[in-house]
């Protein structure tokens, strides 16, 4: 799972601000409810409506939706990591040089 400094470069990267307030919002279930806190506030529908209301800007919804999309494409990569190192360790890696 991405920190928050990641989820703020990331915003500052595609919109020129952090939005470290959105992030905060959405994730503050973490504190109670650990990993399974996505189960709160991480569609894209939910976190966008949370930037907009916590930002009252359209960049806001926009951070907001980043913030959705980029938990998801940590959790793919993690998991497609995972799977390769097992192939690998299954199978061996075919392609050394002798």
């Amino acid at each position: 799972m991405p920190n928050n400094e990641t989820h703020k470069k990331i915003c500052e990267l595609f919109l020129g601000d952090s939005y470290g307030a959105v992030d905060t919002v959405i994730d503050w279930p973490v504190r109670y409810m650990g990993k399974s806190h996505r189960e709160l506030n991480h569609s894209l529908l939910e976190a966008t409506l949370i930037g907009l209301l916590v930002t009252g800007e359209v960049k806001g919804g926009a951070a907001g939706a980043l913030h959705v999309m980029t938990d998801q494409a940590v959790s793919f990569l993690k998991e497609e990591l995972k799977k390769s190192k097992e192939v690998k360790k299954r199978y061996g890696n075919k392609n050394k040089k002798k």
